[in-house]
C-alpha cells in the first residue's frame, strides 16, 4: 500500500477517534462534532478516490 494511503487511513482513524471523543463528551450536535464529521467525510471521499471507488 502507497505511503500516502497508510498515512490518509492514519488520519481517517485519528478524526474518526477525536469526532466520537467530542461526541461522548459534548452531544452529537456540537459545532465541533460536526466539523470533525465534514473532515472525516472528506478524508473518506480522498480515499476512495485514491482507490477508484468513487
Amino acid at each position: 500500500m502507497p505511503v500516502e494511503m497508510q498515512q490518509l487511513l492514519q488520519n481517517i482513524e485519528e478524526v474518526r477517534e477525536r469526532m466520537i471523543t467530542l461526541a461522548q463528551k459534548t452531544s452529537l450536535e456540537n459545532s465541533k462534532v460536526i466539523q470533525a464529521s465534514i473532515e472525516l467525510d472528506s478524508l473518506i471521499n480522498q480515499y476512495l478516490l485514491m482507490r477508484g471507488k468513487l
